[in-house]
């Protein structure tokens, strides 16, 4: 499977570093020291120390897990501050493929910073020498260029990690499945975004389209395919070859179920149903490759209205929670806008998301019952009693039925996880995982507004669980904010959906927004 995900993708981050040698010995206002400080080989003596450091430095400081340093660029510029092409080209003839530049130097190198950003328009961190930092970044700001500095080597790795996130938006082609609108599903998300379009100017993800007729036909079985046989291709797709689930999937799809169904806790349904959402699973990966795309969204009311589900015997639940421990973000009900978060969120946090409705646990004036108790069957008046009254005070519930086995990173040891069916008759594979275990674990959660100007972000801690034993959607995290009153009228203009992931990256999404020109409504 050859799908570029967003976790694998690095900065890639060129350093160039200026020399200024003066060829003649005299002394002035640019010039400082007295007898051998004032000559050539003095200079170019200092400017190597100073490189050692800064190439030095920057191998320690910068992390190679997410980005990519490219090879030291260095240029010598004299006292006559002449900023020639030939000095500058062949700091650029790698335009194409530089993300950030890093400069540092020894001298007054600024207007050159200033041609770099004139002929490449990529971003520019300097970390140079004394007051050259502020000057350089007032020069390239007040042009409308983007300009960087920081006090610390630290603080500037730490915003490359940021600046990652901007290029895997960017770098991101969502599969969208479709059916009636691709903008916004009206049963699934009405709350979703009014024009893709805007989402590709605001914040640089690109979208490719499914018929959700199309993909369900394309996760069916065919022995042997052969070009222009209607008869051994799909209904939608008369005598076309596409990615159908055939004899090389199947033995994959079969191991799958097995390490899945050994894994578990608890398994709860009949293995066929796991390997009926295990079919889903790859061939929506399968269509994904064919069309270079890393994300997906797919609107499971409308889907489930066409009975097509209930006669396929499978939901899209476990396909979101092996995309999203994957590194694949994939949202239920089309829920693009949250997509976005889910993208953000996992790749500052290098975990898995989580995504549920997200719902206030207002009580009725006994404290203890809810007001609201929008899945009556989830058990969540029996878990509400386990709470004290400050705890229910600013309470919030997250719930759906697409938990996964990496909430704690990609690379840390699988979470615990039962196999539970999404329907009373025994079908739809889900994957649940009791929050529970996590009590105490700080949250961050961010949406994007329907209009993608605007990103919601709040943080929480869990507290508890519901729906692990359960069927449906109904399983999800019990966790408190700062104050819930705030969280819910702020809440009220980005959606339903609040993605989830594990640690505090707040201030995070705030500086991703302040990168992509998002207005930060903080709960």
């Amino acid at each position: 499977m050859s799908i570029t995900r967003g976790i694998d993708m690095k900065l890639n981050v060129q350093p160039i570093f200026g020399m200024v040698y003066h060829e003649y010995v005299f002394e002035g206002p640019c010039r400082f020291g007295s007898g051998d400080q004032l000559t050539e080989d003095y200079d170019r003596m200092a400017a190597e120390v100073a490189f050692k450091t800064f190439s030095d430095t920057l191998a320690d400081a910068f992390d190679a897990s997410y980005l990519n340093i490219l090879p030291m660029k260095r240029f010598e510029l004299n006292e006559e501050f002449n900023f020639t092409d030939g000095l500058i080209d062949p700091l650029t003839d790698n335009a194409a493929e530089v993300d950030v530049y890093v400069v540092s130097s020894t001298g007054r190198v600024n207007f050159g910073l200033l041609a770099l950003a004139q002929k490449t328009g990529k971003p520019i961190i300097t970390l140079q020498f004394c007051c050259n930092n502020t000057t350089s970044t007032a020069m390239l700001i007040s042009r409308g260029y983007e300009a960087y500095s920081f006090t610390t080597w630290e603080t500037a790795a730490d915003f490359l990690r940021v600046l990652r996130v901007r290029k895997v938006l960017k770098k991101t082609n969502v599969l969208c499945a479709t059916r009636g609108n691709s903008n916004f599903a009206a049963a699934s998300a009405a709350d979703g975004f009014i024009s893709l379009e805007e989402v590709t100017k605001n914040l640089g993800p690109h979208f490719s389209f499914v018929d959700v007729h199309e993909l369900i036909d394309q996760t069916h079985y065919i022995q042997k395919q052969e070009k222009y046989d209607e008869a051994t291709t799909n209904y939608t797709l008369p005598g076309r070859v596409v990615m159908n689930i055939n004899d090389e999937d199947m033995v994959e799809i079969n191991a799958r179920a097995d390490e899945l169904i050994a894994g578990a806790e608890e398994v709860g349904l009949d293995r066929q149903y796991i390997v009926n959402s295990l079919r889903a699973n790859k061939a929506i990966r399968k269509i994904m490759e064919h069309c270079g795309c890393n994300a997906f969204a797919a609107p499971c009311p409308e889907m489930c209205a066409t009975r097509r589900l209930n006669k396929e015997q499978f939901t899209l639940c476990l396909n979101h929670s092996l995309n999203n421990e994957f590194g694949i973000p994939s949202a239920c009900e089309y829920d693009v806008p949250g997509l976005m978060a889910m993208i953000i969120l996992s790749n500052l946090s290098f975990s898995a998301p989580y995504l549920g409705n997200c719902v206030s646990v207002t009580l009725k004036a006994d404290g203890k019952t809810p007001l609201f108790n929008m899945v009556p069957y989830n058990g969540l008046d029996k878990q509400i009693e386990k709470f004290d009254d400050e705890t229910l005070k600013n309470m919030m519930l997250t719930f759906h039925s697409v938990a996964n086995r990496k909430l704690h990173g990609f690379d840390a040891e699988p979470d615990s996880y039962t196999l539970r069916p999404f329907t009373g008759s025994g079908w739809g594979a889900t994957m649940r995982h009791n929050f529970e275990e996590d009590a105490g674990q700080v949250i961050t959660m961010a949406s994007v507004s329907p209009d993608a100007k605007s990103i919601f972000v709040a943080k929480g801690t869990i507290v508890g669980c519901v729906g692990y034993h359960l069927n449906g959607c109904t399983h999800g995290v019990l966790f408190t904010v700062r104050d819930r009153e705030d969280f819910f009228h702020k809440q009220l203009a980005f959606g339903n959906h609040a993605p989830l992931v594990y640690g505090d990256y707040v201030e995070d999404v705030k500086r991703v927004a302040k990168l992509l020109g998002l207005n930060v409504v903080e709960a």
